[in-house]
């Protein structure tokens, strides 16, 4: 008796099994087709987390293989040769918009990674390498360059709003980055304003198959279920915001609700339909709803917070989503943080350009110029950014400062 994995010798025992026979489409020997075994991958497919792929990711996979199925689909998976991924390479790259072309791209490649590889069911690879040997395709996001919504670009776009959806940015911007889903779909059981807490526990969407009526769902990821600080100058916002427009307390009422039918749910295509004329009148149509999670991640961190703390906020796992995504590049920080390096290894007397001027009126202010106590007259300044000001501090800025022990007045910490 042959071992389990080992060919089998008998020709008669070879070769590809009869007309019907139910096996899996990963089973060795059957001439599998592209378009069931792309089927049964993605069907299988699980994310780093171990959900399966959103109603919104099923959508966009479903189009990139609806641009690789007509050349593909009834093709048998072990005869794609890179001739013919050349081929449909060519045509495609021609007949598609860059972004659709990318990820039809990037599922050609991911599935026939998989299919050059051993089997889930112990079977061997259908391919013996990978034909896609072209560069994984990564058009760069505009997204990522953009800056950092200031505070005067928050309040126009607060203004703009109607009354009733004003809190949505505020809520974004200063709690826990929440997406446009995560707002609509909160609750008044998720609110505790005694203690300064809010819990994300669902989100609006349209379903596993993103199609039909909005419904109240899970939130996008396991970890996206958290608890984040409430600040204590929004939790005013928040009860006057309950106070005018949330009549019935109990604990099942929405936050937000439809304005024209108080038993509906507020959908996200409203306030992004609302956001998408403010921005404009604001000179910023390059941002999104979005724009104020990533907003939120990227000060956040600026004013002290640490990499695990954003992404526990956020409710991210990969490291990369959360830094290559999220976290946007401020010119004036890096200049002051250049500045400050600068000034700590050179000689000179001289505050850094970022440190403010003393005056009669901020004498008593936390970034007046002082010295060391333990120095002499005339001894030298210690300078420190903290939040958006640049302070003067008796030591250089230590990790137990950063972390809000024995920081000095005036200081910015945020406490979990």
């Amino acid at each position: 008796m042959a071992r389990r994995g080992t060919l089998l010798r008998d020709p008669a025992r070879q070769g590809h099994p009869p007309l019907g026979a139910s096996l899996s489409p990963r089973a060795p020997g059957r001439r599998v087709p592209f378009r069931e075994y792309a089927a049964s991958y993605f069907d299988s497919y699980r994310k780093k987390d171990g959900t399966k792929l959103c109603g919104r990711s099923k959508r966009i996979v479903k189009d990139a293989l609806d641009k690789l199925m007509p050349h593909f689909g009834d093709m048998e998976v072990s005869r794609i040769t890179k001739a013919e991924v050349d081929k449909w390479y060519a045509t495609a790259s021609k007949q598609y918009k860059p972004g659709a072309f990318e990820h039809a791209c990037n599922t050609l490649k991911r599935v026939l990674t998989a299919a050059s590889k051993p089997q889930d069911d112990d079977s061997p690879a259908l391919l013996a390498a990978n034909p896609c040997n072209f560069p994984t395709l990564r058009k760069p996001s505009a997204r990522r360059n953009q800056t950092p919504l200031t505070k005067d670009e928050i309040d126009r776009l607060v203004t703009l709003f109607p009354e009733y959806y004003q809190l949505c940015i505020r809520l974004s911007l200063l709690v826990g980055g929440l997406r446009i889903g995560e707002i609509c779909g909160l609750q008044l059981r998720d609110i505790d304003l005694d203690h300064g807490l809010l819990y994300v526990r669902h989100s609006v969407d349209r379903g596993p198959a993103d199609l039909g009526s909005y419904q109240l769902a899970d939130v996008k990821a396991p970890r996206s279920n958290r608890v984040v600080p409430i600040p204590a100058s929004a939790v005013a916002m928040i009860r006057e915001h309950i106070e005018k427009f949330c009549p019935d307390r109990e604990p099942g009422t929405m936050l937000f609700h439809s304005i024209r039918d108080a038993s509906k749910l507020l959908v996200p295509t409203t306030i992004q339909r609302q956001f998408r004329t403010a921005r404009k009148k604001i000179g910023r149509p390059d941002i999104t709803f979005h724009s104020l999670r990533s907003t939120h991640a990227t000060m956040f961190m600026l004013e002290g917070g640490t990499l695990r703390e954003t992404m526990d906020k956020l409710g991210h796992v990969d490291v990369d989503v959360a830094i290559n995504c999220y976290q946007r590049i401020v010119p004036r920080h890096q200049r002051e943080v250049a500045e400050l390096l600068a000034y700590h290894y050179m000689s000179s007397d001289d505050p850094p350009p970022c440190a403010p001027k003393s005056t009669n009126e901020n004498r008593n202010s936390p970034t007046s110029r002082t010295t060391s106590p333990n120095s002499g007259s005339g001894s030298r300044p210690v300078w420190r950014r903290t939040g958006h000001e640049v302070q003067q501090s008796s030591k250089p800025c230590s990790p137990q400062s950063r972390s809000g022990s024995g920081s000095p007045a005036g200081s910015r910490v945020f406490v979990q």
